[in-house]
């Protein structure tokens, strides 16, 4: 009870912060971000970041990216510099569970004029199709039981979702561990058609709450026709680049980048 308490003391400290609009550039473009908590302000009022999520575009050709989704969409601003710097002409299906953070993203995607290729919905990617509950309180809100301070959110899974909007063949996953029973669940619908997936692989601290770890991801993948790897970073150069995984021996345990593609 007591680690909860200061869970939740800390969550209030965080959240302490005033509405902000700043502009901030990158690669070249200006954006207009909002921000109503701490969080998202040292998440997303940086300029000129060299984000893992943009190195996908050195392996694949951006003029094919046609749909994507982006599963942990946080407050929208990684998508949206993904829209604007990437995938002007691409359709982009956001999900977020919480609302908080839903509310946000919305007042960005307005405030950079992306309505009509960014859409996002308040809405958990998981297993199920219904409700579910997720701990908001926590720096990433993660799925947990029905308990004091947990939320209520609508969830659906990878087909359901997909389904809805039409297949993409570019999808992001950062769902704070959940992403390998979300994979296994939609695996056999996904591998249906050629994709690129990005995947936040969080690693054993997280994934074991779904029994899952790296390991068993990385081989959910690749005996379903998947090339799986891994971004480096040499910290020499400051240059990130992707490896590919070849056995169990390349996957780190703890959190990394992972990408793949059929």
């Amino acid at each position: 009870m007591i680690g909860l308490f200061k869970r939740y003391v800390r969550f209030l400290l965080d959240n302490l912060s005033i509405k902000k609009t700043t502009k901030v550039s990158q690669n070249g473009t200006e954006f207009i971000i909002e921000t109503r908590d701490k969080l998202g302000e040292e998440w997303n009022l940086i300029s000129d970041y060299d984000y893992s999520e943009f190195q996908v575009f050195h392996k694949i050709d951006k003029n094919k990216i046609y749909n994507v989704y982006y599963f942990g969409a946080h407050q929208c601003v990684i998508p949206i510099k993904i829209h604007k710097i990437f995938l002007k002409k691409t359709k982009l299906f956001c999900f977020e569970a919480i609302r908080k953070n839903y509310l946000v993203g919305k007042q960005n995607i307005k405030l950079n004029n992306c309505e009509d290729k960014i859409e996002l919905f308040n809405r958990a990617i998981s297993t199920n199709n219904g409700y579910e509950y997720f701990d908001p309180i926590s720096m990433n809100s993660y799925k947990t039981d029905k308990k004091l301070f947990s939320t209520k959110v609508k969830s659906l899974d990878l087909e359901t979702a997909i389904k809805q909007n039409g297949e993409g063949n570019l999808l992001y996953f950062d769902i704070e561990g959940l992403e390998g029973k979300v994979l296994e669940k939609g695996i056999n619908f996904l591998r249906s058609w050629k994709n690129n997936l990005f995947i936040e692989a969080h690693g054993i601290d997280f994934m074991k709450r779904y029994n899952y770890s790296n390991v068993k991801l990385f081989n959910l993948l690749r005996n379903n026709g998947y090339e799986v790897y891994k971004l480096n970073r040499d910290y020499q150069t400051n240059i990130k680049k992707f490896e590919k995984i070849i056995q169990n021996e390349d996957v780190p345990e703890k959190r990394f980048y992972m990408y793949a593609h059929n």
